[in-house]
């Protein structure tokens, strides 16, 4: 009787060839009940194999399964060590029939043995294979096509740049790199320098580069890339972009959303201004922080449309508004324009809506505020809600009160004096001293009464004396 090392042995004389066929045969019919009948169907070799068709499975299952099978590498070192013969080598043609089996790794291994042989027909083969459903197969053609080497092999990965998934596209970017091929400065340059991370490169080809960008955008799931051809479109400035930088803000991801409002900030443009204006309420602090720079990057053409958020947007953009028109403040140049606007947006309008923007000054609390605030003051209708907002912003608005008492405007003067003696600051008395000797009855009086008011906290009460009104001294009526 045979034993099983002589049928295992007996089996291998069937040649490598017909046991790697075998093996995926088997592979492919071993979960189904038919499988003896299936494996004998597709054989033929069973005819006159002792112990019937299940014994002959069994034996089929058990060499196939072993090492000698599993590589076709160590297979070799194994048949030699059994005394057997030597792997047969596959022809062109049963690789190319493997292209077509239904196993992935078996589609995958054709494609690597083929690109080491090549031989007519192979780059077509493999090209075709770039649609594989299965990103390994896809991934082992786009490598054959770089072992090859050919120039037809070069062009089909030339052409893998242009079309397809971005994981082919990057895996044939790679091959094109490791064969020395050069890209030029066309869109097909582009998307090569894109996928090598070449973004200097990518931003020197300039409106060439814009397409490829876009699409990557657009379509891929990797939101690094995404983040990194953000920027990129904000380095390369071009307006036409600005409308795909708006929608990059609504991106799901905030590495894309604070690109996308770095490189509005970088292209510039009243466009801009709006979604950057709305990217002010973005959940994520870093996407909020970089808007507001953007904003102030922008300039001028972002104060009116700041002022108006400030004005008529909800609660948390009306505060991140306000934030940004404070920053410009820091630049001498902006500040009287963004002051002129501040103030405009209080003196413009109903009486409700101005005294709303001056309350809001106020809810803000920043310094910055205080100038519009203090000329807020000459109005009659808003004069109250400023000063209100005054005492709320407090210690901060003492030294711009005490300069204000020498406004060239008297209801602003009376206010700042009114306004001291409330606050109770001790820095206040000399300059409210001086204001005893104001042209005005009303400033005068207004001086004297925040006198004794800062003076009593401080426990001085009853030290303020009349002074001798000065030439020209403007008198009470009647």
């Amino acid at each position: 009787m045979t034993g099983r090392g002589g049928k295992g042995r007996e089996i291998l004389r069937w040649g490598w060839e017909f046991l790697g066929r075998l093996a995926r045969k088997y592979s492919e019919a071993k979960r189904s009940p038919r499988a003896p009948g299936i494996i004998k169907g597709r054989t033929g070799h069973t005819s006159g194999y002792p112990g019937g068709d299940l014994e002959f499975v069994e034996d089929v299952k058990r060499v196939v399964g072993s090492k000698v099978c599993a590589t076709p590498t160590g297979g070799a070192q194994h048949a030699e060590a059994r005394g057997t013969t030597a792997p047969v080598a596959r022809s062109l043609r049963e690789l190319m029939e493997d292209l077509r089996d239904a196993s992935p790794r078996v589609r995958g291994e054709a494609a690597k043995e083929l690109g080491k042989r090549g031989g007519p027909g192979v780059e077509g083969a493999l090209e075709a294979l770039l649609e594989d459903a299965d990103e390994g197969v896809r991934t082992a053609a786009v490598r054959a096509l770089r072992e090859l080497g050919s120039e037809e092999a070069v062009r089909i990965l030339r052409e893998a740049l242009r079309r397809g998934g971005w994981d082919k596209r990057s895996s044939a970017a790679e091959a094109l790199r490791e064969l020395g091929w050069r890209a030029d400065h066309s869109e097909e340059g582009a998307v090569y320098r894109i996928l090598c991370g070449d973004w200097d490169g990518v931003v020197e080809l300039g409106r060439h580069a814009i397409p490829p960008l876009v699409a990557l955008i657009r379509s891929c799931s990797d939101e690094v890339l995404r983040e990194r051809a953000v920027r990129a479109l904000g380095r390369i400035r071009d307006p036409s972009t600005l409308g795909l930088l708006a929608d990059a803000l609504q991106d799901i991801h905030p590495l894309v959303r604070k690109a996308a409002a770095w490189s509005l900030g970088q292209v510039g443009r009243r466009k801009a201004v709006e979604p950057l204006i709305a990217a002010l309420g973005d959940p994520d602090e870093e996407v909020r922080s970089e808007a507001k720079e953007a904003l102030v990057r922008i300039g001028s053409p972002a104060l009116q449309p700041l002022v108006s958020a400030f004005k008529e947007g909800d609660a948390e953009v009306r505060i991140r508004a306000a934030e940004v028109i404070g920053l410009f403040y820091g630049s001498p140049d902006m500040e009287p324009l963004v002051h002129a606007f501040v103030l405009s947006a209080i003196k413009d309008g109903d009486a409700w809506s101005r005294s709303r923007m001056a309350t809001l000054l106020g809810e803000i609390g920043g310094s910055w505020a205080v100038k519009p605030l203090i000329e807020a003051l000459y109005f009659f209708n808003v004069r109250e809600a400023a000063g209100k907002s005054l005492l709320k912003i407090g210690e901060p608005a003492v030294e711009p009160l005490m300069a204000a008492l020498k406004h060239h405007h008297i209801p602003i003067r009376k206010a700042a004096a009114e306004l001291l003696g409330r606050i109770g600051d001790q820095r206040a008395v000399s300059a409210l001293q001086s204001a005893l000797k104001d042209r005005d009855w009303e400033v005068r009086e207004a001086a004297r009464a925040a006198l004794e008011a800062v003076l009593q906290r401080s426990g001085r009460a009853g030290q303020v004396t009349a002074l001798e009104e000065p030439p020209g001294a403007r008198a009470p009526d009647g």
